[in-house]
């Protein structure tokens, strides 16, 4: 007797089981994939606000290598040459969390920030935090020898090293995860890792500091492997 075209609920139910299979198999895989697109569009993103803006800076006040940064704290900096080009939709700095954004955590999940700071790099001048316009979260910070931490060889003895949370207070709010590094050189804005090709941007690491010099490594791979 011809068989009826059609599923048994035996098949149905094998057909169903696959379905789920691949979808348990795909779907992490695709929405890894939206993610790093997303975060590697607000890098670019980033990148391209923070060199118009040390642009700007240049043919407005003086040319990059008299910028007097040693005598100056953050503050200053950011006031000097910064605040006129930034489309700032929050200034910060002394403000409560419940006012602002999230502190920023290390890769490994453990809490950088201490003391109450957020953002800022330990051991540095004040930083001066902002949301922009667009929601992405910078914070400036003059920082002494850059070259071991972000990846980054300059000649200026002080730079500037702007992170920047690209995805906003969305979470997680981690280095190396939404959270990157950019600094200032006499070439003007670099993201992290330029010159030690993210050489501390491996995965595995337990190491809070490892993950500073991603930058570089995310926007040429664009995405990211590490995770």
């Amino acid at each position: 007797m011809k068989r009826e075209q059609g599923f048994t609920i035996g098949e149905f139910l094998i057909a169903l089981a696959v379905i789920g299979v691949v979808s348990v198999l795909v779907i992490p895989t695709f929405m890894k994939f939206q993610q790093d697109k997303d975060i590697v569009t607000g890098l670019e993103e980033a990148r391209g606000v923070l060199a118009n803006a040390t642009k700007m800076a240049e043919t407005n006040t003086a040319a990059l290598e008299t910028w007097n940064l040693e005598d100056m704290t953050s503050e200053d900096i950011f006031n000097e040459y910064y605040k006129p080009y930034f489309q700032i939709g929050m200034n910060c700095t002394g403000k409560s969390s419940a006012d602002c954004w999230a502190e920023t955590y290390a890769f490994n999940g453990e809490s950088k920030a201490e003391g109450g700071a957020k953002y800022g790099i330990v051991g540095t001048s004040a930083p001066v935090s902002l949301t922009l316009s667009n929601g992405m979260n910078i914070t400036l910070t003059k920082v002494k020898e850059i070259e071991e931490r972000f990846g980054v060889e300059s000649s200026l003895d002080n730079s500037i090293v702007f992170m920047t949370d690209v995805n906003g207070t969305k979470g997680p709010n981690k280095l190396g995860y939404d959270v990157f590094s950019f600094v200032l050189t006499e070439n003007g804005i670099m993201p992290a890792g330029s010159d030690n090709n993210s050489g501390n941007c491996q995965k595995g690491s337990d190491l809070a500091d490892d993950y500073w010099d991603c930058s570089a490594r995310v926007l040429e791979e664009e995405k990211r492997n590490y995770i």
